[in-house]
C-alpha cells in the first residue's frame, strides 16, 4: 500500500462525499397549519357549538321516555272518538246482490224416470207436469189395495143385511129395546162411513177411525148386557159385523195411501215460474226426497245482503216484518228504490248475512245485480254501530289486561236516555254489555279481558232498546 508522507494532505474521495440527512421533523407547511387553527377556534366559538349539542336532544328525549316505562304494553295510545245524534240514527247499511226466489223441488215417491216434460228456462205454470216417474210395483199395489177395500165392503154388506134380517125376526117374536137402540147405532155408523168415504182426508183418517172404534165397542159392550141364551145368534152376526166395520176402514186408508203415491208418479210444478236446472236424467232411479228441480218464482226477488262491521243482536225478533229500505244500484242503469218495502225473512247469520225479500215486484232487476241498502229498524230494537277507534290504553296486570276506550259526545247533541253500550270485536260477538251510561260527558269504557283475546281495535255500540 501506498503510505502517506509526512506532511502531505491524504484526499479520500469517500470522506469528500458529503450525505445529505432526513430533518427528524418535517417542516410543517402553511397551509396545515392555518387548518389546526381554526379547527381549535370553532370548538372555542359558541354559536356553533350550540348547534352540534342540539343534534343530540331528540335522542336524549326518546332514552329518557323508555327508561320511564314499565313495560311495553304501558304505553297509552291517545285517541279519542266524537259521536253526533247522526250516528245514533236506527239504520242499518248493509250491501248484497238480487236474487230471483228459487222454489226446490223434491219426489215423494221412488220409481225409474221414463218422461222429462220440460227443460231449463221454460216457464211453467201451477200443476204443470215436470217429470214422470213409472214404478210397476205401485201400480199391483194399488190394484191390490182396490181389490181388498171392494172385498170388504161386500163382507161388511152382508154382515148387515144379515143382521138386520135377524133382528127383524126378533122384533117379531119379542120387542128389545137393546135391539132398537144397536139399530139406531147402526144407522149412524153407516151414515158416518159414508161421511169418511167422501171426506178423504188422510191426514185425520186414523184418529177418526180410532173414535169410530172405541164409540162402536162401548155400544156393543151395552147391548151385550141385554142379551140372553137365545140371542146367542145375534151376538154371533154383531161379532162378524164390528170385525167386517174395522176391515173396511183399514182397507180403505191403504187405497188412499197407494193412491197418493201412484198420484206421486207426475211431480208437478208447485207454483208458476221458470224451471232454473234439472236434476234428472231419462231412466234415472229416484227415491223418496231425491232432488228433482229448481223453479225460480216469477215476481219473487230476494236479497243476501251482509252487514258492514255492524252487531245486531235483536234482528232475529225482526223476523216476518216488514220494514222500510232505500235501496240503490251503484253499478246498473237501475232508479233507486226510495222507502221501499222489504221483508225480513231470516235472522243474521254468523252475525253479517241476512236474507231480505222485496215486498213489491220488481222481475226486471236481473239476478246478480248488485245493491244497496238502508234499512230503517225499530228505535226499541236496534243496536246501532257509534264508531270504531283504537284503544286508548292498555295496563299488564298479571294475567289480566284492562282495556280502556273513551267516548266524548257533544253537549247540545246527547243520548235521550240511558243506553247499553256492547263492546265487542269485529267478526265475533259482543264481549261485554256496560249500562248506565248517559251523554254530555266522556264515557270511560273498562274491559278485563283475558290474554287470549288481546286486540288492537275496538268497536262501540249504542243499542235503544228498552
Amino acid at each position: 500500500p501506498v503510505q502517506d508522507k509526512p506532511g502531505e494532505i491524504r484526499r479520500d474521495k469517500s470522506l469528500m462525499e458529503c450525505k445529505e440527512e432526513k430533518p427528524k421533523h418535517p417542516a410543517e407547511k402553511k397551509e396545515d397549519k392555518v387548518s389546526k387553527e381554526y379547527t381549535r377556534s370553532w370548538f372555542a366559538h359558541p354559536i356553533p357549538a350550540f348547534y352540534f349539542f342540539l343534534m343530540f336532544i331528540p335522542l336524549l328525549i326518546v332514552f329518557f321516555i323508555f327508561a320511564k316505562r314499565d313495560s311495553v304494553d304501558a304505553v297509552p295510545l291517545i285517541k279519542t272518538g266524537f259521536a253526533t245524534q247522526e250516528d245514533f240514527e236506527p239504520v242499518l247499511i248493509m250491501e248484497g246482490k238480487i236474487a230471483s226466489l228459487k222454489n226446490e223441488i223434491f219426489s215423494f215417491s221412488q220409481g225409474i224416470v221414463t218422461e222429462i216434460l220440460c227443460k231449463e228456462g221454460d216457464f211453467v205454470r201451477k200443476g204443470d207436469a215436470l217429470v214422470r216417474l213409472s214404478n210397476p210395483i205401485a201400480k199391483e199395489e194399488l190394484q191390490q189395495a182396490k181389490h181388498l177395500f171392494s172385498q170388504a165392503v161386500l163382507e161388511w154388506q152382508e154382515a148387515i143385511l144379515q143382521w138386520d134380517a135377524f133382528k127383524k125376526r126378533q122384533e117379531a117374536e119379542k120387542k128389545n129395546e137393546g135391539i132398537e137402540n144397536f139399530s139406531k147405532k147402526l144407522e149412524e155408523f153407516q151414515k158416518q162411513f159414508s161421511q169418511v168415504l167422501q171426506d178423504q182426508d188422510l191426514q185425520n183418517f186414523p184418529e177418526k177411525l180410532k173414535e169410530k172404534r172405541i164409540s162402536l165397542e162401548n155400544s156393543f159392550l151395552e147391548y151385550y148386557k141385554t142379551l140372553n141364551p137365545n140371542q146367542s145368534k145375534l151376538f154371533f152376526w154383531e161379532i162378524k159385523y164390528h170385525s167386517a166395520y174395522q176391515q173396511v176402514l183399514s182397507s180403505f186408508l191403504n187405497w188412499k195411501q197407494k193412491e197418493n203415491e201412484g198420484k206421486a208418479l207426475v211431480i208437478p210444478s208447485p207454483d208458476n215460474g221458470q224451471v232454473h236446472a234439472l236434476f234428472v236424467k231419462l231412466n234415472m232411479p229416484v227415491s223418496f226426497g231425491t232432488k228433482i228441480a229448481n223453479i225460480s218464482l216469477s215476481g219473487a226477488k230476494w236479497i243476501e245482503a251482509k252487514a258492514k262491521e255492524a252487531y245486531v243482536p235483536y234482528l232475529n225478533t225482526l223476523a216476518k216484518t216488514e220494514l222500510k229500505a232505500d235501496i240503490q244500484f251503484p253499478f246498473a242503469d237501475i232508479t233507486s228504490l226510495k222507502e221501499e218495502r222489504v221483508f225480513v225473512s231470516c235472522s243474521l247469520q254468523n252475525d253479517s248475512a241476512i236474507y231480505i225479500k222485496l215486498v213489491a215486484d220488481k222481475p226486471k232487476i236481473p239476478d246478480g245485480t248488485l245493491v244497496s241498502l238502508k234499512i230503517v229498524l225499530p228505535v226499541k230494537k236496534s243496536c246501532i254501530q257509534v264508531m270504531k277507534q283504537a284503544v286508548v290504553f292498555q295496563e299488564r296486570l298479571g294475567n289480566i289486561t284492562p282495556f280502556v276506550f273513551s267516548l266524548k259526545t257533544e253537549k247540545d247533541k246527547c243520548f235521550v236516555k240511558e243506553v247499553p253500550v256492547v263492546l265487542g270485536m269485529l267478526g265475533e260477538n259482543s264481549i261485554e254489555v256496560l249500562h248506565g251510561l248517559t251523554g254530555q260527558e266522556t264515557i270511560v269504557l273498562f274491559s278485563n279481558l283475558g290474554m287470549k283475546n288481546l286486540f288492537t281495535e275496538m268497536t262501540v255500540r249504542v243499542c235503544n232498546e228498552e
